[in-house]
């Protein structure tokens, strides 16, 4: 059965073989979505296969960093947040900071910021109490 959806202005045109309806405010489901005469094509000209055999960036093989950087916690809040939802929500979390890795609420108790306008004060009120620089390995 080959069923092509048109979207436009005022809806969905279903054109089923021969037969066209309009299609509006009706749920749709697609399950299968094929692109006939798809290929896949190369960006560019060179082979780059030999390239992507090896990482760009070669990895250490020391010992793992524990705890998540802090940016990776403030991507999971929604903005402005009151410093007792983050507690709530991420208190758990444990960040990663120069000294080891601490527990996100034992950090936030130390905060007399009530309320984060943004991501970014977030972060820099955290950076200003763990501190920043190289991350302390296990």
């Amino acid at each position: 059965m080959n069923i092509t959806l048109i979207p436009n202005y005022f809806g969905l045109l279903v054109r089923q073989g021969e037969t066209e309806r309009r299609a509006t405010g009706c749920p749709i489901r697609i399950e299968t979505i094929s692109v006939a005469g798809a290929e896949s094509q190369s960006m560019s000209d060179t082979d780059e296969a030999a390239e992507e055999a090896e990482p760009a960036v070669e990895l250490g093989e020391g010992p793992d960093v524990s705890g998540e950087p802090i940016a990776r916690v403030a991507s999971r809040l929604t903005w402005p947040a009151k410093r007792s939802d983050v507690r709530t929500q991420e208190g758990d979390a444990v960040i990663r900071t120069p000294d080891g890795p601490r527990e996100l609420d034992g950090v936030l108790a130390d905060s007399e910021v009530p309320l984060f306008e943004s991501r970014s004060e977030f972060v820099t009120e955290l950076e200003g109490l763990v501190g920043r620089g190289p991350v302390a390995t296990e």
